[in-house]
């Protein structure tokens, strides 16, 4: 700001603060959405999408909440902090604008869950879900507020044996859980 007239003249400097909300939107990049949870039991799955402008990044996990608490379920809580039913899946691979990827208990990315799944549960699922060194998952997105999805009910109960984490090959691209 400059100044003129009496008093000495000059310019005068104001500093002010930057005020920020935090990484909840970039322009362009990824956005991963959940677009559908089918809850029934071993058949329960998660369907997501790449809803952004560019490939993702970064490999990044999963989670699958049965009546979590609290619900709908926070950023950096893996089901197994917040519920005794869940699942979870690593991805590892890239995927581009608008593709999709439907994660299945036993399947491909599939790192684990529980043994049994209630019926009638309250059931969410997160895309991105940890990253405890951000605030924003593994994958700084365009979009962080559209990441959990549910609930929906969950229709089948089933107990028995767990099913191994036979699709996830590789931890070392993925954030420590």
């Amino acid at each position: 700001v400059s100044s003129s007239g009496g008093g000495g003249g000059g310019s005068h400097f104001i500093y002010l603060p930057l005020i920020s909300r935090g990484p909840t939107t970039t322009a362009g990049g990824s956005d991963l959405v959940v677009l559908d949870i089918t809850a029934a039991g071993s058949e329960s799955s998660v369907t997501l999408c790449n809803a952004g402008t560019q490939v993702t990044p970064d490999a990044f996990w999963v989670d699958m909440y049965f009546n979590p608490n609290p619900a709908p379920p926070p950023l950096n809580r893996t089901w197994q902090s917040i519920t005794p039913y869940g699942a979870d899946w690593g991805v590892t691979q890239s995927l581009a604008p608008g593709e999709s990827l439907t994660l299945t208990i036993g399947g491909p990315h599939y790192a684990g869950g529980s043994s049994s799944f209630p019926a009638g549960a309250q059931v969410y699922a997160y895309v991105d879900s940890i990253n405890y060194d951000t605030t924003y998952g593994n994958i700084l997105e365009s979009n962080e507020n559209n990441n959990v999805f549910g609930p929906v009910v969950s229709t089948a109960g089933v107990g028995g044996a767990a099913v191994s984490a036979s699709g996830l090959t590789s931890w070392a691209s993925l954030p420590e859980r």
